[in-house]
């Protein structure tokens, strides 16, 4: 088995419309796989602006 790699990863996505947006539903499957070969230490997800809605 090879030594263990510590991952910092950072992602960042921007929506930009033409017009003020009223209602826009978006889903995002952001948090990393855990599983047998690999252990998720930490994760943080922030939005911003703060929707009005969330699941």
């Amino acid at each position: 088995m090879s030594e263990p790699i510590l991952l910092n990863v950072e992602h960042d996505t921007r929506y930009a419309y033409s017009a003020p947006v009223e209602l826009a539903q978006h889903l995002a499957y952001l948090r990393p796989l855990e599983d047998e070969h690999q252990k998720l230490e930490v994760f943080e997800m922030g939005v911003e602006p703060v929707p009005a809605q969330h699941a």
